[in-house]
């Protein structure tokens, strides 16, 4: 899933993986989503299990990429049953 830090640098285009377009979800907002609760969504921001980068001490989530993750594990559970 990649580095969950941001890298600021000196990197003129911005960050490689942040579309500057898309709005960022907070963690609050993943959690809504997903209907869970906001520690789970930090806990598994933590881990690497959804794809997150860290802004100084908060997580931001890509819409986009919250939705892909979405989809992966419900293919997953679809062909374990």
């Amino acid at each position: 899933m990649g580095s969950n830090t941001l890298s600021t640098g000196n990197n003129k285009q911005g960050h490689p993986h942040l579309d500057k377009t898309e709005p960022l979800w907070t963690v609050e907002e993943v959690a809504a989503y997903l209907r869970l609760k906001p520690e789970t969504i930090r806990m598994m921001a933590r881990r690497g299990k959804v794809p997150a980068v860290k802004i100084g001490k908060v997580w931001r989530f890509r819409a986009k990429d919250i939705k892909i993750e979405l989809a992966t594990l419900s293919q997953v559970v679809v062909y374990m049953k």
